[in-house]
């Protein structure tokens, strides 16, 4: 390595802040971007970070021993009464194809559905143009998840 262009942000985070955890290196980038990020307590080596953009809260998971992979998520409750669970299936399945990146969850119960989007970060680090795909994937399938659903509703009743 040549010292004279060799700098912390060049260096494998691991290599940079050893004693830095994913999360923390995670909760910092978002503070860096802009976001409020709001750590969650741990769970075993699982680690969950809250942050809003643009009034949407969104969470990022990710598990400490595997810091080559994250998710991005947003999550919604439905609204009462509930849509029929085959227009929300069929709704949902079809977003996810279209995006690509948005895989779709639904509760088991049907109370609430998220979107994910998984990111294999291959050794590099999380960079702020990823969250920032992240949420606008994300907020593009929510938002065609609603349109479809609204139309599925009567054909789902019939």
């Amino acid at each position: 390595m040549d010292d004279a262009t060799t700098t912390p942000a060049t260096l494998p985070a691991d290599a940079a802040e050893p004693s830095r955890s994913f999360a923390d290196r995670i909760a910092d980038l978002l503070a860096e971007e802009g976001y409020r990020p709001h750590p969650l307590e741990p769970s075993g080596g699982h680690r969950r970070i809250d942050f809003k953009a643009e009034g949407t809260r969104f969470q990022v998971r990710l598990n400490e021993a595997d810091p080559d992979f994250v998710a991005i998520c947003v999550g919604y409750l439905f609204d009462d009464p509930v849509p029929h669970v085959d227009a929300i299936l069929r709704a949902g399945h079809d977003v996810q194809s279209e995006a690509k990146v948005a895989k779709f969850c639904l509760d088991p119960g049907c109370k609430w559905y998220e979107f994910q989007a998984e990111l294999f970060l291959g050794g590099r680090p999380l960079n702020g143009r990823q969250v920032e795909l992240c949420i606008r994937s994300l907020r593009w399938a929510a938002r065609e998840f609603h349109q479809r659903l609204r139309a599925e509703a009567p054909r789902a009743q019939a």
